[in-house]
């Protein structure tokens, strides 16, 4: 029981680094700039527009303005699309590395 809690455990941690590992590697690609970078980081852990506001201690409209931005480098139309886009691309990384 311990070496399946010990496995889940390292799986999931693996999981996250990836996660955070895609977010430069997205931003690079899709020329982010490094405010963009910041809130794709936050929109992809689940920020709402106020909490990224508050804590990047901008505006909300200059949020909406950088995640529209976003959304228009990356080919997606909303947090769903942006979802759906991230989880698919965390999948073909782990692919690869396995």
């Amino acid at each position: 029981m311990a070496a399946y809690v010990f496995l889940a455990h390292h799986r999931r941690m693996r999981n996250e680094q990836l996660a955070e590992s895609l977010v430069p590697w997205i931003a690079r690609e899709y020329g982010l700039t490094k405010r963009e970078e910041v809130l794709l980081s936050l929109l992809e852990k689940g920020a709402s527009n106020k909490e990224i506001a508050e804590q990047e201690y901008i505006s909300v409209n200059t949020v909406k303005t950088h995640i529209s931005n976003v959304y228009a480098k990356l080919g997606v139309s909303g947090r769903d699309e942006l979802t759906q886009m991230l989880k698919e691309e965390l999948e073909r990384r782990k692919r690869a590395r396995f």
